[in-house]
């Protein structure tokens, strides 16, 4: 994986984790621990894998615990969480240091032990992977990595990037 290795699946099940140390909602064999909430994630490089409505939940973990870790999440833009992860409604915020998107139609979806994905079904719209980055300082400058949720505009002076 381009963000990777991992050390945590930080919203797992037994039958869903992609690596050995995973933290899940309840109980399950092999669990490290319940509630990926409960301690900290600042130690280690962190795979989440969430409901989309713990994007800010997730962001204001990993600023507080300056973790580092990649985020998987749909392209939502209409989505009531989409400002936390575009404050301006165009532009990642200072936590995102890299990011790319999934092509699902030629990208292969990795399978759990039981061989399930996130749902039962590819995901329909589009997905990307957000390399999140609680553990430096916050200088973020907006349109330094080439994403523009409008698709280009003067604020970034991008022509090719996400419409």
């Amino acid at each position: 994986m381009r963000f990777g290795p991992f050390d945590c699946h930080r919203f797992a099940a037994a039958g869903n984790r992609l690596l050995d140390c995973f933290c899940a909602l309840h109980w399950c064999p092999g669990v490290w621990f319940v509630d990926c909430y409960s301690r900290g994630w600042g130690d280690g490089f962190s795979w989440w894998h969430p409901n989309p409505r713990e994007v800010p939940r997730i962001l204001a973990k990993v600023r507080l615990d300056k973790a580092r870790g990649a985020l998987l999440l749909p392209l939502w833009p209409g989505a009531w969480w989409w400002l936390k992860v575009c404050p301006d409604g165009r532009h990642l915020g200072d936590l995102i240091r890299g990011w790319m998107e999934l092509d699902l139609t030629r990208d292969l979806m990795v399978r759990g032990p039981s061989g399930n994905f996130w749902s039962k079904e590819i995901p329909r719209a589009r997905v990307l992977v957000m390399w999140l980055d609680g553990s430096q300082s916050q200088d973020f400058v907006e349109g330094r990595l080439g994403f523009c949720a409008l698709g280009g505009c003067e604020d970034c002076r991008i022509t090719s990037c996400f419409r």
